[in-house]
């Protein structure tokens, strides 16, 4: 992590103006910083001077694959005294991409995410665009009206300002500026190097003032292209009677490479090439220096005070109290307790579908609605379990999509989201009343991310959030023949996140799995019996019956002995990757066929038997024949939830080699 600094100054006694600092979530990661030189400058870099050799571009150089080329993508910040004698940032950005074919369409759909707190707004102060194509040779331009942008709440805090490039079409070329008058001097504008499509040159360029030090964090790089630190001689600036010039950083990168790998991620913010800053020091003009970065303890006081957090908690105590006295819990097990109050939660309350760690209503207005947000629901139910006896906390966490959390960073906009956590015995029981499906001792998967901080006054503890036992996946198949076709009758059995996936996707929707079957190559489901829908679920089953076509000819038939349900494809594509590969949960997958030979054929050849049993991951195949029935069993499961880096070609071979085994096909010949 590198701080801002600033040249020393000689300090007036004028206050400034206070204002509010929220911490946003921080990325740490070590990198290297070079200074090298950068051949980008081939293209102008100007709006609206847009060259004939970018319009007959037809692929990127050094990504001939890709279906887009950001040919600029240039940001800056710059500090700007306010109307109200404080200071605003204004964030502007420059782009320009070539559109190669039709997948490339999407990146032509810009949103500009601005932040709001408060009745206090970001706001767009400029914007402009134009699309460029060439029409029978000459150049043709389209400019983007101002009337079809439009606005969409994306949550609690962001709004979207949302446009559409106009006239685009395989070969365009579009560019877009826009800047953006910010209030919130807690969050510096980040900067993302990377994209998903490759980048041939990208700066910011943040000019700095001495009344506040940021800290910034490089993510995912080793080398810059371009970083310059220096002070700008030219025109002085003044503010409360203190005289300075702007403290310039320029970081730029070149040639960057596409970010297309996302298979067993959290988020792609979580491994993009990226700087993240955060606001760390004021120093005010009078002398006096006041430090931003706080410590967890400091959040979790600050967080009990809080309207929508530590004072919703206590509301809902009182009447928790005389809740769980309705309740049937006396000479139940802590376990069942916890169970008993769940379910509770989960049958007369609704979520309203927003996840946050904040409640959005007063509790008095909760239970009138009897609806509310994750925190809403599942801070009444921490409230519950307190109330029955249970030692029971909040617990604190980042979603898979929010980004990792970094210990070492204590800032509160790290967390987003707030589950529940009965301690028993010595465990923590992690609960989440949004999900109807989810057992006592399992949360959503979205949950499922590293650590969770517990949320209590008399210590800092950080509890892992990926305890659970592996779920499985059994699939147990027979198998006959009848004319040309295969009449395959299946049975399912599935515990826990497998189990939740399955139960929240169909049930009540049956066409729905009817239609997956069909699309994985099934030409016909001939019947399906699916459990109904009775609360949580540790496992549950299903039958289906299938019918599938045979290859072959008169005298050979061939057919895969696990159908079209193991692996098809492997999902872990690139040749190298620099970040792990997230599998969420341990899974375990069992296979077991039943194949009674067609009256008249024989074996000709059987698959050989795969075996690999290791700390890693666990492998096995094999196929036999026994009293006129072919027997296959095959089982994988990888036993870690994270595999690093350096283990990604060995992970990739190992999946390759399952897609290919529990893909391969038993061959039968006419006696």
């Amino acid at each position: 992590a590198f701080i801002f600094k600033y040249p020393k100054l000689n300090h007036n006694p004028i206050s400034m103006k206070s204002f509010f600092c929220r911490i946003p979530l921080m990325m740490f990661i070590l990198w290297e910083l070079f200074s090298l030189s950068v051949n980008a400058q081939d293209y102008s870099h100007e709006i609206g001077q847009v060259s004939m050799d970018e319009l007959k571009l037809d692929k990127c150089p050094f990504d001939a694959s890709a279906e887009a080329y950001i040919l600029f993508d240039i940001g800056s910040a710059r500090f700007v005294e306010n109307s109200n004698g404080g200071m605003d940032i204004i964030y502007e950005r420059k782009t320009r991409i070539k559109i190669f074919n039709e997948n490339g369409y999407p990146y032509a759909d810009v949103a500009i995410p601005l932040y709001q707190e408060n009745n206090i707004y970001e706001k767009v102060i400029e914007l402009e665009g134009a699309t460029y194509n060439l029409n029978n040779g000459m150049l043709e331009r389209t400019v983007l009206d101002p009337k079809t942008v439009f606005n969409e709440k994306q949550d609690e805090s962001i709004m979207l300002q949302k446009f559409a490039m106009p006239n685009v079409k395989a070969g365009s070329v579009i560019e877009f500026h826009y800047a953006v008058e910010t209030p919130y001097l807690f969050n510096l504008p980040d900067w993302s190097f990377q994209w998903h499509i490759p980048v041939k040159f990208s700066e910011y360029i943040t000019r700095m003032v001495p009344f506040y030090e940021y800290q910034f964090v490089i993510q995912g790089v080793k080398k810059m292209t371009i970083y310059k630190n220096y002070v700008d001689k030219g025109i002085e600036r003044t503010y409360a009677q203190v005289k300075f010039n702007d403290n310039v950083y320029e970081f730029a990168m070149a040639d960057v490479p596409a970010f297309r790998d996302e298979s067993y991620i959290t988020t792609v913010d979580d491994y993009i090439m990226k700087i993240d800053f955060q606001l760390a020091q004021i120093n005010y003009p009078d002398g006096t220096k006041v430090k931003v970065l706080s410590t967890w303890e400091q959040l979790i006081k600050e967080m009990g005070k809080y309207d929508n957090f530590g004072k919703y908690l206590k509301s809902c105590s009182s009447l928790a109290k005389t809740v769980v006295t309705t309740m049937p819990l006396e000479g139940k097990s802590p376990e069942e307790k916890i169970r008993t109050i769940s379910s509770y939660v989960k049958s007369n309350f609704k979520w309203d579908g927003d996840d946050s760690k904040y409640s959005d209503k007063l509790f008095k207005k909760f239970m009138e609605e009897k609806s509310g947000n994750s925190a809403d629901i599942n801070l009444y139910m921490v409230s519950l379990m307190n109330a029955a006896g249970l030692e029971s906390y909040p617990v604190l966490l980042s979603t898979r999509d929010h980004g990792a959390i970094k210990t070492d960073y204590p800032f509160l906009r790290a967390l987003n989201y707030v589950i529940c956590a009965t301690k028993v015995n010595g465990k923590y029981y992690l609960s989440d009343a949004t999900d109807p499906y989810c057992s006592i001792d399992n949360i959503p998967l979205k949950c499922i991310n590293n650590k969770g901080l517990v949320f209590r006054k008399d210590m800092v503890e950080w509890i892992p959030l990926n305890t659970q036992p592996p779920s499985k996946m059994e699939e147990n198949i027979d198998i006959r023949f009848k004319d040309k076709e295969v009449i395959a009758r299946m049975k399912v059995k599935a515990t826990d996140y497998n189990a939740y996936s399955i139960m929240k996707n169909y049930s009540g929707k049956l066409i729905d799995l009817e239609n997956a079957y069909l699309k994985t190559g099934y030409p016909a489901v001939d019947s399906i019996v699916f459990p109904k829908a009775e609360g949580d679920v540790d496992s549950l089953e299903y039958s289906v019956e299938l019918t599938y076509p045979l290859e072959g000819n008169p005298y050979n038939l061939f057919f895969s002995p696990f159908m079209n349900e193991a692996p098809a494809v492997n999902p872990l594509k690139a040749t190298d990757r620099t970040y792990p590969v997230d599998f969420g949960f341990l899974n375990q997958h069992v296979f077991t066929s039943n194949i009674h030979l067609p009256e008249g054929y024989t074996v000709q050849s059987l698959p050989i038997r795969l075996l690999y049993d290791n700390k890693d991951y666990f492998v096995s195949y094999d196929a036999a024949v026994r009293d006129g029935m072919i027997v296959v069993k095959g089982s994988y499961m990888f036993k870690k939830l994270v595999y690093l880096p350096p283990e990604y070609k060995s992970l990739k071979f190992i999946m390759q080699d399952i897609v290919n085994k529990f893909n391969e096909k038993i061959v039968l010949k006419k006696l």
